[in-house]
């Protein structure tokens, strides 16, 4: 059975609800927007979904995204206990944290503090780097518990970069897809 990451205005509390349980159920995407899903089973036996937005208030600090015109250059695979562990450490130190990317090696850093997963260890997958001596992606921590409960879904966590792109944060969740999120891109390649 399919299990969706669910929150609700009322309760702020984001949680896993199993979707067979509810006809409807609120996603909240960030605070500006509400969502409805609504799930039923299709005349060919198949599920279908149909949502349906009701309130688009938007944010300053909104990122109008096509993303279907985004083409990344540089990779970055760790595992997922690995990424909450880092969000864990860093989330009371700063409002984001720069993961610096080589071809050996990303460090994620805010200040002093540093952690470090290497490539040769098996901590780490990157892919993409050729030619350059390092990438900076940079993540926001202003909403640290949508990080981690999207992460807690997926068994590895993805960061991309790319010149003209925004930096992305994958987190693949079986047959649902991505749960994605998009910071602008502070860093050129």
């Amino acid at each position: 059975m399919p299990r969706l990451l669910v929150a609700t205005k009322e309760s702020e509390q984001q949680k896993v609800r199993d979707a067979s349980d509810e006809g409807n159920i609120n996603i909240v995407a960030a605070d500006y927007v509400d969502v409805v899903v609504n799930f039923a089973s299709g005349a060919s036996g198949g599920d279908f979904f149909r949502t349906r937005y009701l309130s688009n208030v938007l944010n300053e600090n909104f990122l109008e995204i096509d993303d279907s015109v985004f083409e990344y250059a540089v990779v970055v695979g760790i595992a997922s206990e690995d990424f909450r562990r880092i969000i864990w450490y860093f989330r009371d130190l700063s409002p984001f944290v720069e993961a610096f990317v080589t071809d050996e090696d990303v460090t994620f850093r805010f200040g002093p503090e540093e952690i470090v997963l290497r490539r040769e260890d098996g901590n780490c997958v990157i892919g993409g780097i050729n030619g350059y001596n390092r990438v900076t992606i940079r993540l926001s921590l202003l909403n640290p518990d949508s990080l981690l409960e999207a992460s807690e879904l997926s068994a590895s966590v993805w960061m991309l970069k790319s010149r003209n792109c925004p930096d992305m944060l994958s987190c693949p969740v079986q047959q649902l897809g991505n749960v994605v999120f998009y910071f602008k891109n502070e860093h050129t390649l």
